[in-house]
């Protein structure tokens, strides 16, 4: 069965969440991307340290686990 998450992808500097390191491969980055239903759950998350990836660990994480990116229809 597949499941489907519905998110939208988030940039978020990393002066808001006082933070600056990557999430996944721990460099320093100036924009965390985080997946999330709104702007507010995604900073909240990448202020906790349970998300926030750079833009390549964020490719990789596409790429590697199957997401698809779907444009919405407004």
């Amino acid at each position: 069965m597949r499941r489907v998450f519905v998110g939208k992808v988030f940039a978020i500097p990393a002066e808001e969440v006082e933070r600056e390191k990557c999430g996944g491969c721990g460099w320093r980055t100036n924009t965390f991307y985080v997946i999330a239903e709104n702007e507010e759950e995604a900073k909240k998350l990448a202020k906790e340290g349970h998300a926030g990836l750079c833009g390549e660990c964020l490719a990789d994480l596409l790429v590697n686990y199957g997401y698809e990116i779907v444009k919405n229809e407004r």
